[in-house]
């Protein structure tokens, strides 16, 4: 039986049998507010713990079991204490003035200077109300700092699956003058389509330098077309292509689109429009120059357009039909293609196996067809900024095309890398090996650095032998 302690003094204590579910509450109060998202960009799930103890210290409490209401006023402090299951503890502290319980009703009130620790993060109310029963809550006056970075904000309205923030405002801390702020006036974080926000305004060293009525990012890259940057243009280098200039164009909720020139095959751009939801249909249209070693004028392509539909959050399912046009000799193709992912991970604390066929694919084109099923065996182990990896990846293949000659055809890949760093410096490396095709081989390797408010990249891949350049700024989550 889960009992919670009322400490109005060093020697009086009172214990009523119901207060396991005001520590299971509270609990869960400080780990929805104050806990991050997961790595790959979930929402918060629900934390399987057992509270062990709670304690409750304040001026004056009350309670009753028959009613099921409980009260705590003056200098309320409410510690939980809690087992996750991998074996350890966690210990959670909320501040108020007064703090009311309504077991019946499953609500739980905190007024007047509320503060909520966790996991060395600190989030600060005037007034905070949460509902355990529907996992919905509601902060007012909200005040936080992650990383160096202010965040303000009137009202949090909180569910699992979608976050409100509204009259937000985002800045460094410190000087007279911040060197950023983002204001927005309402600020969604929604599961699975990401970052919406609306009336955003961006201020750099104290001058307004971008403004937009509504914004709306994906929390990951799309497979096809899209883009979760931030409208800044990007450099690039590449053999390929040469220099490169892209530019991400915000266009409305669910659109995304970018337009990207080159010193050797001209222009390319894309749009496309992806609705929300677990099955959700998709148009991506695009048109690019490219440049073949024997010609030495950029032949124009372009795929106008591809419908398909996606399922699962990580794209479980994927099935399109599309064209593509060459324009100057007027040749089109109609293709179609279809691919499932089985995912199997076993976790354990923060490290991860994962055994999944991550592609049964099939593609159909005018002229050629292909069927393919690729494995992969990998463990990984870190969570947020740091993490290693390795693993094995194979590839079997069949078809009829002009380079497969109806025959099975074989790639085995050995993967890992590595992300860590020092201080306000960041080191990523990838390596990929073939041991199929001629030993081919690919290393990427990003470096970047925090400087006050953002953080410069620059990668490099050895394959494509290319440069990019990219800049994120901190504390708006991309």
């Amino acid at each position: 039986m889960k009992v919670f302690v009322f400490r109005q003094a060093p020697k009086a204590r009172s214990n009523i049998a119901r207060g396991g579910a005001l520590g299971s509450l509270v609990c869960a109060v400080m780990l929805l507010f104050c806990a991050p998202h997961e790595a790959d960009g979930k929402p918060p799930r629900d934390i399987p713990v057992a509270v062990s103890s709670v304690d409750i210290q304040a001026d004056h409490t009350s309670g009753s079991q028959q009613s099921g209401i409980v009260q705590a006023s003056g200098n309320v402090v409410v510690t939980v204490t809690a087992v996750t299951p991998d074996g350890r503890t966690e210990t959670a502290v909320m501040r108020a003035d007064s703090v009311s319980a309504d077991f019946n009703a499953g609500r739980v009130v905190a007024q007047g200077g509320v503060s909520a620790e966790y996991g060395g993060q600190t989030i600060r109310g005037q007034s905070l109300s949460y509902d355990w029963v529907a996992r919905s809550g509601t902060v007012h006056q909200v005040i936080t700092r992650v990383e160096g970075v202010n965040f303000r904000g009137e009202r949090l309205e909180y569910s699992p699956n979608l976050q409100t923030m509204y009259n937000v405002e985002v800045s460094t801390c410190g000087t007279e003058r911040p060197d950023y702020r983002f204001l927005a006036g309402r600020v969604q974080v929604k599961h699975p389509l990401g970052l919406a926000l609306s009336n955003v305004t961006l201020e750099l060293f104290g001058r307004r330098i971008l403004s937009f009525p509504h914004i709306e990012y994906g929390r990951k890259a799309r497979p096809r077309g899209g883009t979760n940057r931030l409208p800044i243009p990007m450099p690039g280098y590449s053999e390929a292509s040469g220099f490169t200039f892209t530019q991400p164009i915000p266009i409305g909720p669910g659109w995304s689109a970018e337009l990207e020139a080159t010193s050797r095959a001209g222009w390319r751009g894309g749009v496309s429009w992806e609705a929300g939801g677990a099955v959700r249909p998709y148009v991506d249209a695009d048109w690019k120059q490219e440049q073949s070693v024997r010609d030495r004028e950029p032949t124009l392509v372009s795929r106008v357009p591809e419908v398909g539909v996606r399922y699962g959050e990580k794209n479980l399912l994927t099935f399109s039909v599309g064209r593509i046009r060459e324009h100057e000799t007027r040749l089109t193709a109609t293709r179609a293609e279809a691919d499932v992912k089985i995912p199997l991970v076993a976790r354990n604390g923060r490290t991860s196996w994962r055994v999944s066929l991550e592609g049964i694919a099939a593609s159909y084109s005018t002229g050629d067809s292909r069927a393919s099923l690729t494995t992969i065996a990998a463990w990984k182990r870190g969570n947020g900024d740091f993490y290693r990896e390795f693993g094995f990846r194979k590839t079997v293949s069949t078809g009829d095309t002009p380079f497969m000659f109806d025959e099975v055809w074989l790639r085995n890949e050995l993967f890992g890398g590595f992300r860590t760093g020092y201080g306000n410096n960041r080191i990523e490396v990838a390596v990929r090996y073939d041991t199929s095709r001629e030993r081919m081989y690919d290393t990427e390797i990003a470096l970047s650095r925090r400087i006050r408010c953002v953080e410069p990249e620059i990668r490099y891949s050895t394959r494509k032998e290319s440069v990019s350049v990219g800049v994120r700024v901190l504390g708006l989550g991309f």
